[in-house]
């Protein structure tokens, strides 16, 4: 699932594989390829737009784990995290972020409290990750 900008089609989705293959070196098994790339959706909207986040949430539809890989500048990390949230779409979620995360350490140490009021930190595997609690 990806968030992108206004007009961005779902045609992106070849766009998409196209990279990876090339990224790649390419692909020795295109058939391999094609069922996660077919599972690729784009949701068109705002993030500061509840709507956006409930478009989203219409279309995991009964995802039980999402995974929200958030490439988004340091500034919208609150918003998004917050938009998240507020749709119902933290419960058993995990966050993964892209570097870099903040601008420096006071601004990271701020991104990594929003997100943990939302996405409390676990260990897993020797790595931290953030996954939401489910609510009962």
């Amino acid at each position: 699932m990806s968030r992108t900008r206004a007009g961005t089609s779902s045609n992106c989705r070849r766009g998409f594989a196209d990279t990876i293959a090339h990224d790649a070196g390419g692909i020795d098994d295109k058939p391999a390829l094609e069922r996660p790339i077919g599972l690729l959706s784009y949701v068109d909207g705002d993030y500061n737009d509840p709507a956006t986040f409930k478009a989203l949430k219409r279309a995991l539809g009964d995802a039980e784990r999402p995974a929200f890989y958030l490439a988004i500048p340091p500034s919208l990390f609150g918003t998004v995290i917050e938009g998240l949230d507020r749709a119902g779409l933290a419960d058993g979620a995990r966050v993964i972020v892209e570097k870099p995360f903040g601008r420096d350490l006071a601004s990271a140490r701020e991104l990594n409290r929003a997100r943990d009021r939302r996405f409390p930190r676990t260990r897993s595997s020797g790595s931290i990750t953030s996954s939401a609690r489910r609510r009962s």
